[in-house]
């Protein structure tokens, strides 16, 4: 997957804080992370995006999906996060997803 910048990395924080949801499939252009907002899929890398008004959201369809993405959300909002205290916390869920995907194999 293609490198993030810290502007891209920043734009799709703050659509996440307005609600947008993390999709469980890559983008077909470059591999990278897609979210949904407003019934709009846009790519964080490439800033591909198609509406999808029409179609349900796609769902994850394993939890060792959900866990993924769960642990890639977290480690994003790791990269920026100044606080170290919330950092500890954003550090302990991840080796939790980390363990349970462990777990999961």
């Amino acid at each position: 997957m293609a490198t993030v910048s810290r502007k891209q990395l920043a734009a799709a924080s703050e659509l996440l804080r307005k609600g947008a949801t993390l999709l469980g499939e890559p983008c077909p252009n470059c591999g990278g992370v897609q979210l949904k907002y407003k019934d709009e899929i846009v790519c964080i890398v490439c800033g591909a995006g198609k509406e999808r008004a029409a179609q349900p959201a796609a769902k994850p369809s394993s939890l060792k999906e959900v866990l993924e993405a769960k642990a890639l959300e977290v480690a994003y909002m790791l990269r920026d996060e100044r606080s170290v205290e919330r950092q500890k916390e954003l550090l302990d869920l991840l080796s939790k997803y980390v363990e349970l995907l462990a777990k999961l194999g």
